[in-house]
């Protein structure tokens, strides 16, 4: 599955904004001055699960960190492989060579 972020966001700014959350038989998503109230069990729909319908208003309010997060992890990526181009060093299947290397050719860098 690829991960479309764009998609993700859209998605967040549409549904219910604020904070969500499973109480009893009902997930709740508070807004600005009023709260949603989506229960999980009607005779049209099948029954949530209490684990499924804790995911998924946990998952809705903390979906938007966790897309920030991975902005800023993908920015720190790309700075990473530029960085490399530019100080001639190489990424290591090894993490500590490789943050070893980083952390020389950054003092190095720093230095000039």
């Amino acid at each position: 599955m690829k991960l479309d972020l764009d998609r993700l966001e859209k998605l967040c700014r549409e549904a219910t904004p604020g904070e969500w959350w499973n109480e009893s038989e009902i997930i709740h998503a508070k807004a600005d001055n009023w709260t949603e109230e989506i229960h999980r069990c009607d005779h049209i729909c099948k029954c949530l699960r209490e684990t499924d319908a804790q995911i998924i208003a946990e998952a809705r309010s903390a979906l938007p960190a966790l897309i920030a997060r991975v902005r800023e992890a993908e920015k720190l990526a790309g700075a990473v492989k530029e960085f490399e181009k530019s100080c001639c060093i190489e990424i290591h299947e090894d993490p500590l060579n490789t943050w070893y290397e980083l952390t020389q050719a950054l003092a190095e860098w720093e230095g000039k």
